[in-house]
């Protein structure tokens, strides 16, 4: 005999209607109506911000970095990270068809249009999808990622992975990269259940949505730094950008630029990086 069931209900964050059905070893449940309470951001839609490299302010990508060591150039001579890291995003790297090439700034604002936070805690984008020829505007599926407001300058993101890939051989490495693998697994974990927590700024006209010190620093100084510390990861990169023609001519400085990376993420007191939208 079949038992049916209906209602209303709520949690922290959201209220919502169910109705479902009870048979012998099965049951049925679907949600309906489902909204949050802090409406903050629901039904908006931001368009990432346009970038004019003649206007400091007018860029899509939040970057800062704080810290008291900087990248070595020509000796002792140390210039700011932040610095450094965005001149590589608007450097002219990736390749564009048969000749062109556009740096990472701008490559942004041709494969990502929008983003809307539903009233229903989905997050959707507007976005090329470059695997079925990156040529049309496409939505991105719900459920892929969802929001709740904790507070005016807070959010929590929960993703819904489609698959997790973990296959690293590297016996004899200075640095186990397995105990790497562990250590990061077991830092974000407790995210994709709890949520990830993302800062905002919002004003009228703008949105600003950003990870920052609190979560970046811990992650940087787990993963990065051992990674780094390691001779080997070192070489092997320098050896790649070595072969590759656009970064060929930066290998020699790029050496000591990782090398450094440990002292500076060491040393470091601020860092946040993020996405700069505009309604």
């Amino acid at each position: 005999m079949n038992s049916a069931f209906a209602g209303t209900s709520e949690t922290d964050y959201c209220t919502f209607s169910y109705k479902g059905e009870v048979s012998a070893g099965a049951m049925e449940l679907a949600l309906s109506e489902v909204k949050l309470k802090n409406a903050k951001l629901a039904g908006m839609t931001w368009k990432l911000k346009p970038y004019n490299q003649e206007v400091e302010e007018q860029d899509p990508v939040r970057l800062v970095w704080e810290s008291e060591k900087g990248i070595p150039l020509f000796g002792s001579f140390e210039i700011p990270v932040e610095s450094v890291l965005k001149i590589a995003l608007r450097m002219p790297l990736i390749a564009v068809g048969a000749e062109n090439k556009v740096s990472a700034t701008d490559m942004l604002g041709t494969v990502l249009q929008d983003v809307t936070f539903m009233e229903d805690g989905n997050i959707v984008a507007t976005y090329k999808d470059a695997a079925n020829g990156g040529t049309e505007w496409t939505k991105s599926p719900v459920n892929l990622a969802q929001y709740v407001v904790e507070n005016d300058n807070q959010i929590k993101v929960f993703l819904n992975p489609a698959a997790i890939i973990a296959a690293v051989n590297n016996a004899g490495r200075a640095v186990d990269i397995q105990t790497v693998i562990q250590q990061a697994i077991q830092m974000l974990y407790p995210m994709l259940v709890n949520g990830v927590p993302v800062a905002f700024e919002q004003t009228e006209d703008a949105l600003s949505v950003y990870l920052n010190t609190e979560l970046l620093l811990p992650l940087l100084k787990t993963l990065v730094v051992p990674l780094l510390s390691d001779e080997e990861v070192v070489a092997m990169l320098v050896e790649l950008m070595k072969k590759d023609p656009d970064f060929g001519d930066m290998a020699g400085l790029a050496e000591p630029m990782l090398k450094a990376f440990p002292e500076i993420i060491e040393s470091t007191t601020k860092v946040e990086i993020g996405l700069n939208f505009v309604k």
